[in-house]
């Protein structure tokens, strides 16, 4: 249940960055650097759920190197 909490709220997020982003940029940003900072700061969310609510190690085997 706490999944589905989640998923929303991520949608809820998404959907505001675009006015956000419009709404510090002035209108003086142009439209190809807001997409940009959109996909940043979701990068940049997902890394702060990944590395520090999750608390999961990121380990690489040797084998998978090449890929």
């Amino acid at each position: 249940m706490i999944g589905i909490y989640y998923l929303l709220l991520s949608a809820f997020l998404y959907s505001l960055m675009p006015v956000m982003i419009r709404l510090l940029g002035g209108g003086g940003i142009p439209p190809m650097s807001q997409v940009f900072l959109r996909y940043i700061f979701a990068f940049m969310s997902a890394a702060t759920y990944f590395f520090v609510v999750t608390k999961s190690k990121f380990h690489i085997n040797k084998k998978d190197l090449p890929l």
